[in-house]
């Protein structure tokens, strides 16, 4: 590839990204979902929503997750885990310390049952698959991968 037709390419996913973002951060949507691969910009597309709001929060469920964004959105919002801000909520009402020990793939398992009228063993999927989600004010950032 030359370089004329790299810079090409790079200028239509330069402009692709630009389109899907001004889509995201001009929708009238009350909610909206976003779903793309590690290093798609989810992130950059967090720092833009959440550019001149005040008190926000992003929640993930995964804890590595809040990691870094914790430092990529440094000032710009609150990051945590679903699990640790539901409790922070549930130790205000109660007003006092609680701890929150779920067997989240048996609740899926229960939830699946009723739902489709079959069982399946998500334990087994929990070792092959890694789902990473974002909350924030009413956007779902998410990204699935296949682990082996």
């Amino acid at each position: 590839m030359t370089p004329e037709e790299l810079k090409a390419k790079y200028n239509t996913a330069a402009k692709k990204r630009a389109d899907s973002v001004n889509a995201i951060l001009e929708s009238t949507a009350d909610k909206k979902v976003v779903v793309a691969g590690p290093g798609t910009g989810k992130t950059f597309l967090f720092k833009k929503i959440l550019k001149g709001k005040n008190r926000t929060l992003t929640l993930s469920f995964v804890n590595s997750l809040v990691d870094d964004l914790s430092l990529e959105l440094y000032g710009i919002s609150e990051v945590r885990t679903l699990h640790s801000f539901g409790r922070s909520e549930l130790s205000k009402i109660l007003t006092k310390k609680i701890n929150i020990y779920s067997k989240l793939s048996t609740i899926i398992r229960q939830d699946f049952k009723i739902l489709n009228g079959a069982d399946i063993d998500f334990d087994i999927l929990s070792r092959n698959i890694t789902i990473q989600s974002i909350m924030t004010n009413n956007l779902f950032v998410g990204q699935s991968a296949i682990i082996n």
